[in-house]
């Protein structure tokens, strides 16, 4: 099998730190394409230092041990890293599985991120479940803390996808104070051969208003013992203030070992089981301020956060948002997670309004999906949410092109391509491909295109090869103008194929056949100092624009 071409991904691009790194090596495992991220962690470089950090090498490493990947620039600081994995999920060998973050501030929930999606697509016949520990920190600044991913990360993925996984804390540890690895401890069944990723409820739902109804709030409090108690009557007192008549549970109230770790999760539960995080990991001069005081700040903080995110009347919190768009990518058919109706930062100090009804007239007390799709372009990042979160849909579309996102990225239409030993399986159809060949350029009608695929239908194949000719579409460097006009408009082809219910194999640039004038290469690419066929950036720059159109 031939292999397939390197995909190049700039690590500046949206948010600019490391889930690009990790989503990106995520899906690339999982699908054996070969990516290069240059300028890694781009955006990061004045704040928290660019370059590769000590979690990203922790689980890119351990990606690459599993799929036989060749990889460049796997280091600590290194801007670039070049990630060519060999085998598929259902290769992978063994079944119980230890990863040690590369210094004890390295985070477990990140390092999870990186490998879950890979572990997921591993099942065997054998139906043997996979057991994993990872030690790293449990409670670190700019990450998930294992108690969001224990309280709402890993139990919305049960709901969503029903993706059941057994977990423990058998060590905390933080970036904070004397600094020692943690340990978590997973345990998970993973897809059989051929299943697909699957949305447990209809996705399309609309929301009511019970939806929006808070029935209990979650505390979790790990902090010094001289805090513990003004916190706990602090978060109890704004609770009540932004909810009132909610009932209030404190699940964790631990002792944190050292006065510079003072760790705050809410999690609002819905009606209905929707659930929200707000978290604050306490990072501010604290030496001076009295414990009232600090508890005070605190609770304010947090609580406020968790009152703007229910308000906004959407189906998940910030963070969760981002965190499913790598599950709603791989998934089989539509998938909505919108975040919400309203911007969080539009409420004023004052507004503590719960009354839902008063909503009804702007908002109907759902969320409404329009009827009609409108398709999202994917150049960039793009849609609602967090720049974590458009970013992470970018990267996504990236690595799986099939994947579709529509209504300004509240819709997502996973790609669902997965294989096993007797065939490819598409949107959980078993199907062995029988394809011709035909090229819409070359049928100056476009009328008579959905004729020419009903016709293929019918002698019994289910998809068609095509390719574009380049020659015709940028007759200078730079003018791609005609790609999307007339006949060499490629969505115009797309709709009748699908009409046809004909599956598409793309054959892009820059090589098409003999027959063609310099093979379906431009003229002008003859005065390119570079080889035509290869990897010189000297050719590969002029390439790419129409490769990516």
């Amino acid at each position: 099998m031939e292999p397939k071409p390197l995909l190049l991904l700039d690590g500046r691009t949206g948010e600019g730190g490391g889930q690009l790194v990790r989503i990106a090596c995520a899906l690339a495992a999982v699908t054996s394409q070969p990516i290069r991220i240059d300028h890694v962690r781009g955006n990061r470089a004045r704040q928290r230092g660019g370059g590769l950090k000590a979690q990203h090498v922790s689980a890119v490493q351990w990606l690459a041990e599993v799929t036989g990947a060749q990889v460049e620039g796997l280091r600590v600081g290194s801007n670039f890293i070049e990630f060519r994995p060999n085998l598929p999920p259902t290769a992978l060998q063994g079944r119980t599985f230890n990863i040690v973050a590369g210094n004890p501030a390295s985070s477990t929930s990140l390092i999870l991120q990186a490998i879950l999606p890979f572990l997921l697509f591993a099942g065997q016949e054998s139906a043997t479940p996979i057991e994993l520990e990872v030690l790293g920190g449990t409670n670190v600044s700019f990450s998930p803390s294992y108690e969001y991913m224990d309280q709402v990360l890993l139990p919305s993925l049960q709901d969503a996808f029903g993706i059941v996984v057994e977990r423990q804390l058998k060590k905390r540890a933080w970036a904070l104070g004397p600094l020692s690895r943690g340990c978590i401890r997973l345990k998970f069944q993973p897809l059989s051969p051929g299943q697909s990723l699957k949305l447990q409820r209809p996705w399309g739902k609309p929301t009511t208003a019970s939806d929006f109804e808070i029935r209990k709030i979650d505390i979790s409090i790990l902090a010094p013992q001289a805090l513990r108690d003004p916190l706990g009557k602090s978060l109890t007192s704004e609770i009540g203030r932004l909810f009132p008549e909610v009932d209030i549970d404190f699940v964790i109230n631990e002792e944190s070992g050292h006065d510079a770790r003072m760790y705050t999760l809410l999690v609002a539960h819905s009606q209905t089981g929707l659930r929200w995080g707000c978290d604050c990991l306490y990072g501010k001069g604290w030496k001076k301020k009295k414990p009232e005081h600090l508890a005070a700040e605190i609770s304010q903080q947090v609580c406020m956060d968790l009152f703007k995110e229910t308000k906004m009347h959407g189906t998940v919190d910030e963070h969760l948002q981002d965190q499913l768009v790598v599950f709603q990518a791989l998934a089989e058919g539509k998938t909505s997670f919108p975040r919400g109706a309203r911007p969080a930062n539009t409420y004023e100090k004052g507004d503590t309004s719960t009354n839902t009804a008063s909503l009804a007239s702007s908002f109907e007390l759902k969320l409404k999906l329009d009827d009609q799709l409108r398709k999202d372009e994917t150049r960039d990042p793009f849609g609602q949410g967090s720049t974590h979160t458009t970013t992470a849909r970018w990267v996504a579309s990236q690595l799986l092109p099939t994947v579709q996102w529509f209504n300004n990225g509240t819709i997502c239409e996973g790609a669902n391509v997965t294989w096993d030993k007797h065939s490819v399986i598409i949107r959980g159809e078993r199907m062995h491909i029988f394809y011709g060949e035909f090229h819409p350029w070359r049928l100056s009608s476009p009328g008579l295109w959905l004729d020419i695929f009903q016709k293929i239908k019918a002698l019994g194949f289910n998809a068609v090869s095509f390719y574009t000719y380049w020659g015709l579409v940028e007759d200078t460097p730079g003018n791609l103008h005609a790609i999307f006009d007339e006949i060499f408009a490629l969505e115009e082809s797309f709709l009748p194929a699908a009409e046809a219910g004909i599956h598409l194999i793309a054959r892009p640039i820059p090589y098409i056949n003999a027959e063609t004038a310099l093979g379906g290469f431009p003229g002008w690419t003859t005065r390119i100092n570079a080889p035509l066929h290869g990897d010189d950036p000297a050719f590969v720059n002029f390439m790419l624009p129409e490769w990516e159109s």
